[in-house]
């Protein structure tokens, strides 16, 4: 694309070209959400539906996480990216929005000044147009466009013990809580929380925390 639409301005887009008439549930590419999704569905009634993740704490969503402020189950006020979070429930990029609400996208474009790449701004304004209602889960949530988080999916689905692919090559090397996709080579190397993507070649290295993308070469000196 010449110009980024944005994320909203992405689906306003689709909506618009494949002539759009129906309920339509959006989720966020980079989010790994851990709870059923029929459940989700199952939970729509008719008005706009929001999934939220119980950070346990306010605080941790502090310029972070878009979070939804809630009486009962339904949505009173958003916040993106707060400085000082009013709720615990973070937006993961999981929405059901009923057909009528489609048109809404184009219009919100039309007026907005800032916000088209974030949904929160979108749902704010939405929301003084149309009810919303919360989906609350903890069941698990991993936003992975992030390194970080990305490394933390992988270990949690591992248990944290090492996880080495049958066609890596792993030569005199400890690999903890790490993740070693293949084929690939590591050799005299230490490996702490990290993934190495298939294609990679490690070689007398000492890493914590790494995100190794596919085709890497890296020699210890």
């Amino acid at each position: 694309e010449e110009e980024k639409l944005g994320s909203v301005g992405a689906l306003a887009w689709l909506i618009d070209s494949l002539k759009l008439d129906d309920d339509l549930l959006v989720i966020g590419g980079d989010n790994l959400l851990l709870f059923d999704l029929s459940a989700f569905v199952a939970a729509f009634h008719g008005e706009t539906l929001v999934a939220l993740y119980d950070l346990g704490d306010p605080a941790v969503a502090r310029r972070r996480y878009g979070v939804a402020v809630v009486d009962g189950d339904r949505v009173v006020e958003f916040q993106e990216k707060p400085d000082e979070p009013r709720s615990a429930l973070a937006s993961t990029a999981c929405y059901l929005f009923p057909r009528r609400v489609l048109p809404y996208f184009r219009e919100f474009l039309g007026q907005a000044q800032a916000g088209r790449d974030a949904p929160g701004y979108f749902l704010s304004w939405l929301l003084s147009r149309e009810p919303i209602r919360a989906f609350p889960f903890r069941e698990g949530w991993f936003d992975i466009g992030g390194r970080e988080a990305y490394i933390a999916a992988n270990l949690h689905f591992t248990g944290g013990e090492p996880w080495i692919h049958p066609q890596a090559r792993v030569e005199g090397s400890r690999i903890e809580r790490s993740v070693v996709l293949g084929p690939c080579t590591v050799r005299d190397s230490h490996l702490v929380e990290c993934v190495v993507d298939e294609g990679a070649e490690l070689v007398g290295v000492e890493l914590r925390g790494a995100l190794v993308g596919r085709g890497s070469h890296l020699r210890g000196g």
